[in-house]
């Protein structure tokens, strides 16, 4: 039998009804928090994103790197669809067994969002070392000698670097779940492969900060040759350090939450088979942490960066103001159009009866005048309400 992602059941939960209940609930808080908050900043509609795009293309922010900034916001919420239907075997008591197609796949998404963010380090690392040694290539560059303006080079050349790094990382994380889950090779070699990246990661970390702190002291000094030092390359340099202590100031209080998630799932896996209840324990503690973890990860990444956290602001704003106005001209257009309504549509209501009582020369018709006329009043405002048309531009 594989082994699979969903280890516990309600006959474990109704030994600590209580614990797992605060534990579950938790989780599902902090599920819910994410994907909301996720989708309003990263998902939110694609012409919000490209705003946000275009308006970081002039500041000091690499376009792989926002990039890779979504990238990671929607891996994660197919890692939280996962979740939600392993919570479903796991209160339903379905059965776990090797023939479901659905468990797989949730279990290989599940495992796979585990291993993609256990290499997002070392994918932020290649990329800033791509910048640091080919900074002709992705670096920013001057307009002109007196009044300048930087710029990156967004070509689709630069571009394939983001998508590299990407695919490789999500296909190391894809395999090592597969073969795993699947039962080819041992939880340790799982586990090994995690531990792997991360070392990776942090030693990346380290040679490319020091590789670029070395060029920064080195363009700093007064004894080099004007043809060594261009105004492109040192603001490349400055921007690889700014972002790689933007990553390590998000990574690390993240990883440090985290790293509860490694000893309880190592305890479920390789504790004693007669404290079954403190594994199962252990194994929700688990889930509840990868997520924790998530939430602290986004609210890094928005808050530790001033421009994305502008940038934020303003989104949130924009979309306050653009909902009032948009109110405000509903309001306006009906407002409008009853004054429209009452000036041109009485008159001739008043009138149509006038006449039709000189017409036939009836009396009562000429007391029913103002009450045909206020009917023929009712009837226009009740077609108005049903029948306006919709404007050009979709308001009303």
């Amino acid at each position: 039998m594989r082994p699979h992602l969903v280890r516990i059941n309600s006959t474990i939960t109704d030994q600590a009804p209580l614990v797992f209940n605060i534990i579950l609930g938790e989780e599902h808080i902090s599920l819910l928090e994410y994907t909301v908050f996720a989708d309003s900043v990263v998902l939110y509609s694609s012409h919000r994103i490209a705003i946000i795009l275009r308006r970081c293309i002039q500041r000091a922010i690499h376009r792989n790197f926002r990039c890779q900034v979504c990238s990671t916001s929607i891996i994660y919420l197919f890692g939280i669809l996962a979740r939600f239907l392993l919570i479903y075997y796991q209160i339903y008591n379905v059965p776990a067994t090797d023939d479901d197609p659905i468990l797989l796949v949730a279990d290989l998404l599940r495992e796979l969002v585990i291993g993609y963010y256990c290499g997002i380090p070392a994918a932020f690392c290649a990329q800033i070392l791509i910048a640091t040694v080919y900074w002709r290539w992705c670096g920013v560059s001057f307009i002109s000698t007196h009044e300048y303006q930087l710029y990156e080079r967004n070509g689709s050349s630069t571009f394939l670097v983001i998508v590299v790094t990407e695919t490789l990382n999500i296909t190391c994380a894809f395999i090592n779940a597969a073969i795993w889950l699947l039962g080819y090779t041992p939880f340790i070699i799982n586990i090994s492969y995690l531990f792997i990246a991360l070392f990776s990661s942090v030693s990346g970390m380290f040679i490319s900060f020091t590789k670029n702190a070395r060029q920064l002291v080195s363009l700093s000094t007064t004894n080099i040759s004007h043809s060594s030092y261009t105004v492109g390359r040192s603001y490349q340099i400055r921007e690889n350090i700014l972002l790689m202590k933007y990553i390590v100031n998000i990574i690390v209080p993240a990883a440090i939450i985290a790293s509860p998630c490694f000893i309880c799932f190592a305890y479920n896996e390789y504790g004693p088979e007669d404290w079954l209840l403190s594994r199962s324990i252990a194994f929700a503690v688990w889930d509840l942490f990868f997520v924790i973890f998530r939430v602290c990860y986004l609210y890094r990444e928005i808050t530790m960066h001033p421009l994305i956290l502008k940038e934020f602001k303003n989104l949130v704003i924009n979309q306050i103001l653009e909902m009032e106005v948009v109110r405000i001209i509903r309001i306006t257009y009906y407002i409008r159009l009853r004054i429209m309504w009452y000036v041109l549509y009485e008159p001739v209501c008043v009138r149509v009866g006038q006449g039709l009582a000189q017409l036939k020369n009836l009396d009562c018709l000429k007391h029913c005048d103002l009450g045909l006329s206020r009917v023929l009043m009712t009837m226009g405002k009740f077609i108005i309400h049903v029948d306006v048309p919709m404007a050009s531009d979709g308001v009303t």
